[in-house]
């Protein structure tokens, strides 16, 4: 905001501010001038006040101040980041009670067990996949894993099948449910376990939820970062991110509380459509800033 520091209605204009404010905007406030009401400017500030009220005496130093804020707020690249892991063991839910997740958790010296219902229940399938994306077989096949591989590429859903086979998804609500009985093949990674059965599909959440840049993704053989976040702001998302040389993803969502930022050399997969530049690591995603433009 840029103003001469006065206004016909001192309540309002702070009170509007305040709003923004509570909603997570920073404002920054320049006012111009000799005669500049620095009280109005300050209380519509975001605090520190030192940081974000500034005053300039002339239109032109504060275009100037401006700019340079501009620059500063929007920095394009947001850092190389980690998804921290809240758990180590998961399992399904029909053989889950709380003290066996107590049990768990103690033996493996962790503070805290908490129950998150993941599994959902068994699907029919058919040639039009319930989940559509992708299938990965793999004879060290369990849910854990199929959550982990869909979990990674950003996907809402996962499903085992066949024993051996993994789907990825976002939706499943076409689903027609089947009785528990009807998914009766052991697992590939652990036969006690059980992945589906012959066009029947157990389905999970992978809590996706959890992560960041989880609306869309998409991966090319000629990825660069500039390619990423035009993509992302093609489709209107304030966040993009790299990660694996070829992988890009897109989110509204950025809370580094949950992540673990991490030294930028640990983002040091080389982009595959421009070796010079690096995207992401391997489980560590670059990310960037669609929002900004060239001041």
């Amino acid at each position: 905001m840029i103003t001469d520091g006065w206004s016909y209605n001192t309540k309002a204009s702070v009170k509007a501010a305040s709003k923004l404010k509570s909603q997570g905007i920073i404002l920054y406030t320049i006012g111009i001038g000799d005669k500049i009401l620095e009280a109005e400017i300050d209380d519509i500030a975001s605090n520190p006040r030192k940081k974000f009220s500034f005053k300039a005496k002339t239109t032109s130093e504060a275009i100037k101040l401006a700019k340079g804020l501009m620059k500063n707020v929007c920095e394009e690249y947001i850092g190389c980041f980690k998804k921290q892991k809240t758990y180590k063991y998961t399992e399904s839910s029909y053989r889950m009670t709380p003290q066996l997740c107590i049990n768990i958790c103690k033996m493996n010296t962790y503070k805290y067990a908490n129950i998150e219902v993941r599994y959902i229940g068994c699907f029919l399938d058919s040639w039009n996949r319930l989940l559509k994306n992708g299938q990965i077989d793999s004879d060290k096949m369990t849910p854990e894993l199929c959550i982990s591989i869909c979990k990674d590429r950003s996907y809402r859903y996962c499903g085992v099948q066949y024993s051996k086979e993994c789907f990825c998804g976002d939706d499943h609500s076409r689903g027609k449910k089947r009785p528990e009985s009807e998914c009766n093949n052991g697992c590939t990674g652990d036969q006690n376990r059980k992945c589906g059965g012959v066009w029947r599909i157990n389905v999970f959440k992978t809590e996706r939820s959890n992560g960041i840049l989880n609306k869309k993704s998409f991966t090319f053989s000629h990825m660069t970062n500039d390619m990423c976040i035009a993509w992302c702001r093609g489709y209107q998302y304030r966040f993009a991110g790299t990660k694996e040389g070829n992988m890009c993803s897109c989110g509204n969502e950025f809370y580094e509380k949950h992540e673990i930022k991490k030294n930028r050399t640990e983002c040091n997969k080389k982009c595959s459509g421009n070796k010079n530049h690096k995207c992401g690591g391997s489980s560590k995603v670059s990310i960037f800033n669609t929002d900004c433009e060239d001041y």
